[in-house]
C-alpha cells in the first residue's frame, strides 16, 4: 500500500510502501435484454453496484453505481443503434486513489448483406474536451488531483467497410449487420 510520511522534520514528504490493511472489492449487477417486434427492436440494460473497502491506514469505502444501456433497431438489412455507458469508477487496491472516467456514448447506423458490411459510428459527439478521466489521491499528508488526457472521451467519427470472402469451409452468415465476432480458421481445420 502506498503511504505518505513526513520527512526531515516536515520539510519533505516521503512516499513509502507498506503492507498494511486489507482491500476487498465486489460487485453485484444484472444484464437484461428485451426483444420486441419480432426481434427488430432490442433494448439492453446492465446496472452494476460496486463495493470497495480498504482497511488499515486508509480506512476507506467507495461504492459507485454504473450502468450500460443500448437500443438497437433492425430494419431489413439496416440497423440503427444508440449506446451509453456511465462513468467508470473504481478505487485502487494499493493506494487511496479514486479513478473516475467520463461517460461514453455512441450512435451508429449500418447496412449489410451476405458479403458487404458498412457501418458509420459517431462517438461522444458533444464532447469537445480531451480529458478522459480524473484520479484523486487523498491521505492525511498528501492530496492530489490528476486529469488524464486522451482520445477515449473525445468526439470522433468512424466509418467501417468490410467485405467477406467465403472460401474453404462453409462460413455461417447472419450477423453481418451487427458486431462481428471471431471465427475459427477454415485453413487450419
Amino acid at each position: 500500500m502506498t503511504a505518505y510520511e513526513a520527512y526531515d522534520n516536515g520539510q519533505a514528504l516521503l512516499r513509502t510502501y507498506l503492507n498494511n490493511g486489507n482491500y476487498t472489492q465486489s460487485e453485484i449487477g444484472l444484464s437484461a435484454i428485451l426483444k420486441l417486434f419480432d426481434n427488430s427492436l432490442q433494448l439492453y440494460v446492465s446496472p452494476k453496484q460496486c463495493f470497495n473497502r480498504s482497511t488499515g491506514i486508509f480506512n476507506k469505502s467507495y461504492n459507485p453505481f454504473q450502468i450500460t444501456a443500448q437500443v438497437t433497431y433492425y430494419l431489413k438489412q439496416w440497423f440503427f443503434q444508440a449506446y451509453y455507458q456511465s462513468p467508470q469508477k473504481m478505487m485502487f487496491s494499493d493506494s487511496p486513489t479514486i479513478y473516475k472516467s467520463r461517460d461514453f456514448y455512441a450512435i451508429a447506423a449500418g447496412w449489410g448483406n451476405s458479403k458487404w458490411n458498412i457501418q458509420f459510428t459517431a462517438y461522444n459527439i458533444f464532447n469537445r474536451h480531451w480529458d478522459s478521466a480524473d484520479r484523486y489521491i487523498q491521505s492525511p499528508l498528501y492530496l492530489e488531483h490528476r486529469t488524464v488526457f486522451g482520445t477515449n472521451s473525445h468526439a470522433r467519427l468512424n466509418l467501417s467497410v468490410t467485405y467477406t470472402i467465403g472460401y474453404g469451409k462453409k462460413v455461417q452468415r447472419g450477423n453481418e449487420v451487427g458486431e462481428q465476432s471471431g471465427a475459427s480458421s477454415a485453413i487450419l481445420k
